[in-house]
């Protein structure tokens, strides 16, 4: 049995302690420990990959390894809704200190939603593409991953992280693909599954090195356990 990961820094194992860590080779380990069968991973992500960085890079890869999988997982979006963050910000700071900007901040609002609904536009294509060409070169099982939310006590980013769910999880079903609700597994422990995690608020990135979005080791288990059921043979 292969199975094959693919997506941005959460799927490439960002935060995680060691690669023995990661949600991918836990899954694996797992899979290997109850089924009858040999089971090999593989895995094609990178940091930073958005959805059609992730879709340029399958489409650039040999189908080989996409033929042979028995179950597909799809987790990316996360640098989508990065992205048009920063654009907005950008559009909006044009240059002013930090304080001018909060005080346009309904400005920033209107710019970021509208960004959202622009970038969520562009992922959805690029996400029905690549589980098109995915279906067009194999049999397998394809789960589409829904993201968590590492700032719930932000209201924008709760908003623009719902209505990426709310894209993923349509996509999954005009696709005939399983989604998985993986933003249900980490509400309410938030603190406890996201390394650096602070007041879960997009505030705590200009605060911190490293961005607090990326699962710790016990979130990467949490994400394996998730997963586990939409992965194991039927």
């Amino acid at each position: 049995m292969l199975y094959v990961a693919l997506g941005d820094s959460i799927t490439a194992g960002e935060a995680a302690s060691a690669p023995q860590f990661t949600y991918t080779h836990r899954l694996v380990k797992r899979l290997s420990a109850t089924c009858q069968k040999s089971v090999c991973g593989e895995v094609l992500a990178e940091p930073g990959f958005t959805c059609q960085a992730l879709q340029s890079a399958v489409l650039e890869n040999s189908p080989t390894v996409l033929s042979a999988a028995g179950t597909v997982t799809i987790w990316v979006g996360g640098d989508n809704l990065i992205d048009a963050a920063l654009q907005s910000l950008s559009a909006v700071q044009d240059g002013l200190p930090t304080a001018a900007v909060r005080i346009k901040g309904g400005s920033l609002k209107q710019t970021l939603a509208t960004a959202v609904r622009h970038s969520i536009s562009g992922y959805s294509k690029s996400l029905e593409t690549l589980v098109r060409h995915i279906r067009s070169v194999s049999k397998c099982r394809v789960v589409l991953c829904g993201q968590y939310n590492p700032f719930p006590n932000s209201p924008l980013a709760t908003a623009a992280i719902g209505t990426l769910n709310q894209a993923t999880a349509t996509i999954a079903t005009s696709t005939g693909c399983a989604f998985a609700a993986t933003e249900q597994w980490f509400a309410g422990r938030e603190r406890e599954l996201i390394a650096g995690y602070r007041n879960g608020r997009v505030e705590d990135v200009l605060s911190l090195h490293v961005p607090p979005v990326h699962p710790n080791d016990r979130g990467h288990q949490v994400i394996a356990e998730g997963l586990y059921p939409f992965v194991a043979p039927l």
